[in-house]
């Protein structure tokens, strides 16, 4: 149906789902586990979005492992301009996750975040990766109910606790809103209850801990088409101090209203030609812009960027 999770396995290991449509799929360097993906985003944001799906080498593979670290920042170069395997509209969100064993040579990280490559011979001269000519970012989520960022445990191995799983992720076209790492025996008898879970289940479920991230994705400018559609453009959308509401009715005024997640109303009036709303004090977020269309409601997502 239309609302059913979609998946692909393209590697030998990873697999990649979402609620939304996957328009494409590239193996970033065949053999190796990277999957690419662009999933098809709703119309009202302004771009799909590339998510890279990574397992890389593990334990003392450090030679393969820089490999398919210099593979992702050739894949990105690649995908930033025109020709080649995959050619991305600008500012196109960019992430990379999975459980990329960083466990041996600093470089490794290195590459995956500025784009600098050793091996130049088969993947070129790198070139830092985001859309504005800077590194990617490290989400860096920690413990829900500790200050630590550690992803894997295993009583049976030599190596200690460490952070093997990353979300890393083009900071200049998305904002990260929430991250966190999921490790239910540290969690209180109270959430636990909560969210029907046992503090078993992490140690049951995997040697790897779930690593969470929500981001705050740019939304699409309002068309000729659809302004017409609907009498109303705003702008900006993501916005940091204000909000712009203009309408072209001519028939009167709309009544509108401005609600945060919880249903709580930070604003309300009506639209009447061009209208700013002051929004400095707001907390960053997902806020609703409602407006009554005469016998139809029109509810427009708003992002506050800061």
């Amino acid at each position: 149906g239309a609302n059913s999770w979609k998946a692909i396995k393209l590697d030998q290991g990873n697999i990649t789902v979402s609620r939304y449509p996957i328009l494409e799929n590239w193996e970033v360097r065949p053999g190796s586990r990277l999957t690419a993906s662009l999933i098809d985003l709703p119309d009202n944001f302004a771009t799909d979005i590339l998510v890279v799906n990574g397992h890389l080498r593990c334990c003392d593979a450090d030679g393969t492992r820089q490999l398919e670290a210099d593979a992702f920042a050739a894949f990105l170069n690649d995908a930033k301009t025109t020709g080649g395997l995959i050619d991305l509209p600008e500012g196109t969100p960019i992430v990379l996750s999975g459980d990329l064993n960083l466990v041996g040579w600093g470089q490794q990280l290195e590459t995956l975040l500025t784009g600098e490559v050793v091996n130049t011979n088969t993947y070129g001269p790198g070139g830092p990766p985001d859309w504005d000519g800077t590194a990617l970012a490290d989400a860096l989520p920690l413990h829900t109910h500790q200050p630590v960022a550690f992803t894997w445990q295993s009583p049976f191995s030599s190596y200690p606790p460490s952070r093997l799983d990353y979300i890393i992720f083009a900071n200049s076209v998305m904002q990260l809103a929430k991250g966190f790492v999921i490790r239910t025996d540290e969690l209180p008898p109270d959430v636990l209850g909560n969210y029907g879970i046992l503090a078993s289940d992490s140690e049951t479920a995997s040697d790897h801990n779930p690593v969470v991230a929500d981001f705050i994705l740019p939304m699409a400018t309002a068309t000729a088409e659809s302004a017409a559609e609907v009498a109303l453009a705003v702008r900006p959308n993501p916005f940091t101090e204000q909000v712009i509401i203009e309408s072209s009715r001519s028939d009167g005024p709309l009544a509108a209203v401005v609600a945060n997640m919880d249903g709580k109303v930070l604003w309300d009036g009506t639209v009447n030609g061009s209208l700013v709303i002051p929004a400095g004090s707001w907390p960053a977020g997902i806020y609703f812009l409602r407006v009554n269309e005469g016998r139809r409601v029109q509810t427009i997502r708003l992002v506050k960027l800061r």
